[in-house]
C-alpha cells in the first residue's frame, strides 16, 4: 500500500484474507509503527513496513529528460522499496 500512512483509511481486514502478505510504504515510520501496533496479532504477521520511503522522488524527476520521467519515477520508486516483486500493483483507470 503506497501512502499507508496511519491506516485509517485502509481496511485491513479485507485485504488480509486474500493476500499473504501487505507491504506498507510511507514515509512517515512512526505513522506505519503505529497502525501496525493496532493491529491484532494474526494481522501484524501479514504487515511489512518499508518505511520510510519518499514515494515523490523529486530530485529524481527534476533531473530526468521530459519524455523519461514516468519511467525514471518507476525505477526510483522501485529502488526505495527494495524492488520486491508485488502480486497486485494498483493503476489509476483509463
Amino acid at each position: 500500500m503506497l501512502g499507508a500512512g496511519n491506516g485509517n483509511d485502509l481496511d485491513l481486514q479485507q485485504l488480509q484474507p486474500r493476500f499473504a502478505e501487505i507491504t506498507l510504504i510511507d514515509i512517515d515510520i512512526e505513522a506505519v509503527a503505529r497502525m501496525m501496533a493496532r493491529q491484532p496479532p494474526e494481522m501484524r504477521s501479514a504487515l511489512r513496513s518499508r518505511a520510510p520511503v519518499d514515494l515523490c522522488c523529486l530530485e529524481t524527476i527534476l533531473n530526468a529528460p521530459a519524455e523519461q520521467e514516468a519511467l525514471v519515477l518507476a525505477e526510483a520508486i522501485a529502488r526505495a522499496i527494495g524492488g520486491t516483486d508485488y502480486d497486485v500493483v494498483p493503476r489509476p483507470a483509463s
